[in-house]
C-alpha cells in the first residue's frame, strides 16, 4: 500500500496577479490483481505560454490513463514506449490547440510521470523539476532538472524534438519512497554540487508521512508549508510537491 501527498500552489509573483496555479498533477493508487500500482503526473504550465494551466491539466490527465492501462503488463513499459505516449500527447495537445484557435506552444508545460509496481518503477521526465527515489536505503535524485543554454531555459512537451531531451529511467528493485517536485522547489530539493537530494527538505517529510495516520491533515500543513513565508522568500514561481512512501500496514483505497 501507499501512503500518498500532493499540492499545488500559486507562486506569490502569479497570486499578486490573481493568476491561477499552472502546476497540475494527478496521483492514484490502482490495484492490479491484489497487488497496489501507484500511477502519478505531474506538469508545470509554462509561464509564457498563453494556455500553460490547460495544457498541464490535459497532459496529466492523459498520461495517468496511459500509464494505468500498463500496470498489469509482465514487463515494464520500455523507453520506445515513453517515446510513443509523448508523440500521442503531442497529436492531443495539437487538436486542442486548433479548437481554441492556438498553436500548440500555447499549452506548453513539462512533464514529470511514474508507474510504481511492486518490483519494478518507471519514471518519465520532460523539462525541470525531477524525480526523488528512496531505493536500498538511498535516497537518489532519479531524474534531474533540464537546463538549455540560458538561466531559467527548458524543454517543454509540446517542443517538436522534446523527445530528443527524454529523461527515461527503470528500477528493477522496489521503491520504498518517491517524490516530483516542479522548478519552483528545485533550489530547495537539490544540492548541485553533488547532484543529489537535499536529506534536510525531503527527510522531514518523508518520516511525518511515515508516521501519520492521518493523510489529509498532513496534505494541509504541506500545503500550508509551500504557502509559507520560508518558502515565498526563496521562490516565486508556482511550486508543487508530490510525494508517497509505502507502507504495506496502510489501508488506503485501490481502484
Amino acid at each position: 500500500m501507499w501512503k500518498t501527498i500532493s499540492a499545488s500552489v500559486a507562486g506569490s509573483a502569479h497570486s499578486r496577479r490573481a493568476v491561477e496555479c499552472q502546476d497540475k498533477s494527478e496521483v492514484l493508487v490502482y490495484d492490479v490483481q491484489g497487488s497496489c500500482h501507484l500511477v502519478a503526473a505531474v506538469a508545470d504550465g509554462a509561464g509564457s505560454a498563453l494556455h500553460g494551466a490547460l495544457g498541464a491539466q490535459i497532459v496529466v490527465t492523459e498520461m495517468v490513463r496511459t500509464l494505468i492501462q500498463c500496470a498489469d503488463a509482465v514487463t515494464p513499459p520500455s523507453e520506445v514506449d515513453a517515446r510513443q505516449w509523448i508523440s500521442n500527447l503531442q497529436g492531443i495537445l495539437d487538436e486542442r490547440a486548433a479548437e481554441i484557435s492556438e498553436e500548440i506552444g500555447a499549452l506548453a508545460c513539462t512533464l514529470l510521470a511514474c508507474l510504481i509496481g511492486p518490483m519494478h518503477s518507471v519514471f518519465i521526465h520532460i523539462g525541470d523539476g525531477g524525480w526523488i527515489a528512496k531505493v536500498d536505503n538511498e535516497l537518489q535524485a532519479v531524474t534531474y532538472p533540464y537546463s538549455g543554454e540560458y538561466e531559467n531555459e527548458t524543454v517543454f512537451i509540446t517542443t517538436p524534438t522534446c523527445v530528443d531531451k527524454l529523461q527515461f529511467v527503470c528500477i528493477e528493485r522496489p521503491v520504498e519512497m518517491v517524490a516530483a517536485y516542479t522548478d519552483g522547489l528545485q533550489h530547495l530539493c537539490l544540492d548541485y554540487r553533488s547532484r543529489r537530494p537535499h536529506e534536510g527538505f525531503f527527510g522531514p517529510i518523508m518520516l511525518r508521512l511515515s508516521e501519520t495516520k492521518n493523510v489529509d491533515a498532513l496534505n494541509e500543513s504541506l500545503v500550508a508549508f509551500l504557502n509559507s513565508d520560508a518558502i515565498n522568500e526563496r521562490t516565486d514561481d508556482d511550486k508543487t510537491l508530490f510525494m508517497a512512501v509505502r507502507d504495506e500496514a496502510y489501508q488506503n483505497t485501490c481502484f
